[in-house]
């Protein structure tokens, strides 16, 4: 019972955490720095997998990167399969 005590609070903790890191960037203008941080990060992460993705699909049309980052972080083959 105790540990799941402490489990929910580690969440909303990071929940809330998150939510000041967000505010304190879009206060001091850095809210578009972090975005295209975040995504570089899946662009670099998802490479490889949406590199083979593509030649196993070639005729395949798929929206622009960032229209996919903001629904399936950048993962081809997620948006496929998972629509």
């Amino acid at each position: 019972m105790k540990k799941m005590i402490i489990i929910k609070i580690n969440k909303n903790y990071f929940h809330v955490m998150k939510s000041v890191i967000l505010d304190f960037a879009r206060f001091f203008g850095l809210a578009k720095v972090l975005d295209t941080l975040r995504f570089t990060y899946f662009y670099l992460k998802n490479y490889s997998k949406n590199k083979a993705f593509s030649k196993e699909h070639p005729g395949l049309k798929l929206p622009p990167d960032y229209i996919m980052y903001e629904s399936f972080k950048l993962d081809y083959e997620k948006y496929y399969c998972g629509g």
